[in-house]
C-alpha cells in the first residue's frame, strides 16, 4: 500500500507501468490522499512501515509508525539515522533482497518485533515538549543567549502508560468473561497498572453499566483501561480470536482455549504475524496449535475454579421453584454445562 497524493504524473505513470509489467495489480495499491483516520487505520493495519525515500528533512512518517508501536524499516540516508535514533532497522541501501530480508525477519521473529517496538518507544521519548524545550534552551546558551526566562515551561509529562491491558468480554457471566475478569483482579493486587477494554470477535462494544456498577473494582479496572494511551503488554481473550488490531510492545492471547484437533490456517497466519505470546488453558490446546503451525512461544497456565467458591451454594431441597431435588426429580442424575470454565 502506498498512500498519498500525485505530485508528478510522469512519475505516477512509470509506477502504475512497473506495477502492471511486472504482474502485481492485485498486491500492489495506490490509493491516493487519505484522511487522518484512514491513516491510521493504515498504520495498525500493517505488519511494517518500510520507507526507502532518499530525501527527507526530518521523516514524520517515521515518528507516527514508532508512536502506533509499527516497526520500522528504513534505508539510512539524509535524516533517516537521526530521526529513528536507536528504534527500527536501518539498511545501507535499497536493495530489494535485503529489504526483503528484513521484512521476514520482522514477519518471523517475535522477539525482533517486541526489541524494535521497545527501541522505538524509548525513541519516541526524544521528540516530548519537554525535551525538546529543554535542547532550545541548551542551544540558545550557547550561542549567549537565555531564553529560560522567555518561555513558559511546559506542562509535565503524565504517564498513561499500563503494564497490563486484558481485552475481551469481562461484564457477564460468560466462561471467557469470567477469565477475564478473575485474571485483571489478581494482577491488580501487585504493584502494577492493569486496566480492562470490552471487546469481542465483532468489535468494541460498551460493557454493561450494571454489572459495573456492581462490580466497583472491576468498573475502575475498566476505567484505568480507558484512560490509558499506550499499554506495554496487551492480552486478549475473545471469539473469534481477532488479534488485526491488537496494539502493544507485547501482544498476546490470554488463557487460550480451542477444543479441535486443527486450527483455521487464516488465524495460524494472523496468530504468527500479530502476537509473540500466546498462554493457553491445556497441553492440548498447546499441542493442537503448535501441529497446525503456531510458531508463537506458548505457555500452558491452567485454568482455576475458585471463582466459584465466592458464590454461597443454594439447598438442594429448600422451598423455592429453583431447588435442584424439585427440579431434578428423583432417581439418577447427571449433569452437563456449556462453555464452563
Amino acid at each position: 500500500h502506498l498512500p498519498g497524493g500525485v505530485s508528478s504524473p510522469g512519475y505516477h505513470a512509470q509506477l502504475l507501468e512497473r506495477i502492471e509489467r511486472h504482474g502485481l495489480g492485485g498486491h500492489v495499491h495506490l490509493p491516493g490522499k487519505i484522511s487522518d483516520e484512514a491513516l491510521r487505520a493504515y498504520y495498525r493495519a500493517c505488519d511494517a512501515f518500510v520507507c526507502m525515500s532518499e530525501h527527507e528533512g526530518f521523516g514524520i512518517p517515521l515518528i507516527e509508525s514508532m508512536l502506533l508501536d509499527l516497526p520500522v524499516i528504513a534505508c539510512a540516508t539524509s535524516n533517516i539515522p537521526n530521526t529513528l535514533g536507536e528504534g527500527g532497522i536501518l539498511l545501507p541501501d535499497a536493495d530489494p533482497a535485503r529489504i526483503a530480508c528484513a521484512v521476514r525477519d520482522v514477519l518471523l521473529d517475535p522477539g525482533l518485533r517486541i526489541r524494535l517496538r521497545e527501541a522505538q518507544r524509548r525513541n519516541i521519548e526524544r521528540f516530548r515538549p519537554q525535551h525538546l524545550q529543554q535542547e532550545l534552551i541548551e542551544f540558545f546558551a550557547g550561542l549567549g543567549y537565555d531564553l529560560s526566562p522567555a518561555l513558559a515551561p511546559p506542562p509535565p509529562p503524565t504517564s498513561s502508560e499500563l503494564d497490563l491491558l486484558i481485552e475481551g468480554p469481562f461484564d457477564s457471566s460468560y466462561s471467557l468473561a469470567e477469565v477475564n475478569r478473575q485474571c485483571a483482579l489478581a494482577l491488580a493486587v501487585i504493584p502494577l497498572k492493569i486496566g480492562l477494554h470490552s471487546t469481542e470477535g465483532p468489535g468494541d462494544y460498551q460493557p454493561n453499566t450494571a454489572f459495573l456498577a456492581s462490580h466497583p473494582k472491576v468498573a475502575a479496572l475498566w476505567q484505568a483501561g480507558e484512560a490509558g494511551e499506550h499499554s506495554h503488554t496487551v492480552l486478549r481473550n475473545l471469539y473469534p480470536p481477532r488479534v488485526s488490531d491488537i496494539q502493544g510492545v507485547l501482544r498476546g492471547m490470554l488463557a487460550y482455549g480451542w477444543e479441535e484437533s486443527e486450527f483455521p490456517p487464516l488465524w495460524v497466519d494472523e496468530f504468527n504475524r500479530r502476537l509473540e505470546l500466546i498462554t493457553v488453558m491445556s497441553s492440548y490446546v498447546e499441542r493442537s496449535l503448535i501441529d497446525c503451525g503456531v510458531r508463537v512461544p506458548i505457555v500452558n497456565v491452567g485454568l482455576g475454579a475458585d471463582h466459584i467458591l465466592s458464590h454461597a451454594a443454594q439447598a438442594p431441597d429448600d422451598d423455592t421453584d429453583t431447588a435442584p431435588n424439585r427440579l431434578l426429580g428423583h432417581g439418577f442424575r447427571f449433569l452437563h454445562i456449556s462453555s464452563a470454565l
